[in-house]
């Protein structure tokens, strides 16, 4: 059975491990020509892998979902994927607009500001 304690402690584990796999694919892609490119690929991927979705219909709980969908795909087949990968696909579409937008002020102020 689920406990309070053991769901916190999943999330905690679950964080930490995003966390490290975002500061390996820094450090993968930091020597790229641009350290610009390298936000860019980590910051959608970070998106994808920490979005929450409830693990089942009128669930309490949350889960990643990522791994929604993957068992979803799996257990049901790829009419069950719209519940967990819409959530992800605005979250991803806000979080690239945001760093667009992020991008191009940093263009105007360098420009501005050499």
């Amino acid at each position: 059975m689920l406990t309070p304690e053991s769901y916190q402690f999943a999330w905690i584990i679950y964080i930490l491990a995003v966390g490290g796999m975002m500061l390996a694919a820094y450090l993968l892609f930091r020597n790229f020509s641009s350290r610009s490119l390298a936000l860019a690929l980590v910051w959608p991927l970070t998106v994808i892998l920490l979005t929450p979705v409830s693990a089942d219909e009128g669930a309490a709980y949350l889960a990643p979902a990522l791994i929604v969908a993957a068992f979803e795909w799996l257990a049901i087949g790829s009419e069950a994927l719209g519940r967990s990968l819409l959530p992800m696909g605005v979250l991803l579409g806000i979080a690239l607009t945001l760093e667009m937008l992020f991008f191009a002020l940093r263009a105007l102020w360098r420009r501005r500001f050499p």
